[in-house]
């Protein structure tokens, strides 16, 4: 199969959309990599990003039981009766 886009091939195994998605959100990295250089990402923002989101998963998940049990709304009820 011919490569219209790119016509040396490529040796990191990555397909041409997952590129494209990396280099949109980290550019220039791939060059630096390219170029042979040191390139180090700090991961402690989306980290504490995913990390509050599982909090507040679990904040809405408590919520949900505690207004289940106020409002009756049968959310742990099984739906199919026999």
């Amino acid at each position: 199969m011919q490569r219209f886009l790119d016509p040396e091939p490529r040796t990191d195994g990555l397909p041409d959309d997952h590129r494209w998605v990396l280099n949109k959100v980290n550019p220039g990295v791939g060059e630096a990599i390219k170029a042979g250089e040191h390139v180090s990402y700090n991961y402690t923002v989306p980290m504490l990003i995913f990390a509050s989101l599982g909090v507040l998963a679990f904040l809405l998940a408590f919520w949900l039981k505690l207004e289940d049990r106020k409002k009756h709304y049968g959310l742990e009820l099984p739906n199919i009766k026999k």
